[in-house]
């Protein structure tokens, strides 16, 4: 454990398939902070929602295990990047913290703890589409998450149908450890291959986070939204941005 007088120390790695335990339990409590000062409607909302498998609104536990066997057929499909930001023991002096390591982390010391994640894709003009499915499961089941990730693939591949980029898909930050710029750490690992590349970078961001995403140098490109008389203003909407590649 560090004290108030050692300086925390991360660096990015690689994840391994034996910590999605631990990246589940990060995402689920990054999107359910009780203690947030910025809450998104759009989680809080969804958690509302009714399993049908259960027939009520899951438990933590539930929705964990759940997103464990989502992470699990991540993993499976090998077409995605995740990319874990990891708290160094205080003890590791010797290890490279420099950004965009494509090691694994089972190069790191004993001691060392994932505290966020996020899920990079490289997608070109011959990558499958992610919206016919995402459709397909908001007609058998049109929940507010369903609803939100069909509408986001529509309009991702659509602006960029043809076209060669990296796709944030989604980042996490364990909320004992945000405000730390961690998140910087795990967005540069993607701007930084986009721009090796000549091409644009892409997310959607919680409209929390836009200025983070601008200071990382994204632009709004537009807002999208799904109706939800349970919101406040009876939709919800956040922005989707770009990264262009730097000169």
């Amino acid at each position: 454990m560090t004290t108030d007088s050692t300086p925390q120390r991360f660096v990015t790695r690689l994840t391994r398939q034996s910590e999605i335990p631990d990246m589940a339990r990060i995402q689920y409590d990054a999107f359910n902070d009780p203690h947030s000062t910025m809450p998104d409607e759009l989680p809080q909302i969804a958690a509302l929602d009714v399993d049908p498998t259960v027939g009520r609104p899951p438990t933590r536990d539930e929705s964990i295990a759940k997103t464990i066997q989502r992470f699990e057929a991540v993993w499976a499909k090998n077409k995605y990047t995740i990319v874990g930001v990891y708290l160094l023991p205080p003890t590791a002096n010797d290890v490279d913290i420099g950004e965009g390591s494509d090691t694994d982390s089972s190069s790191l010391p004993e001691g060392s703890v994932l505290v966020g994640q996020a899920t990079w894709q490289r997608l070109d003009e011959h990558s499958p589409l992610d919206a016919p499915e995402m459709e397909e499961q908001e007609k058998k089941e049109p929940v507010l998450i369903h609803r939100f990730m069909a509408q986001i693939h529509r309009t991702r591949e659509t602006l960029m149908k043809g076209k060669t980029y990296w796709f944030l898909k989604v980042l996490t930050i364990d909320p004992k450890f945000q405000r730390k710029g961690l998140g910087t750490l795990l967005v540069k690992w993607g701007t930084k291959r986009a721009d090796r590349e000549g091409v644009n970078a892409w997310l959607e961001s919680s409209p929390m986070g836009k200025g983070a995403y601008l200071k990382a140098g994204f632009r709004v490109l537009g807002m999208d939204r799904v109706d939800e008389p349970r919101a406040k203003k009876g939709y919800l909407e956040w922005p989707y941005m770009i990264h262009e590649p730097t000169q």
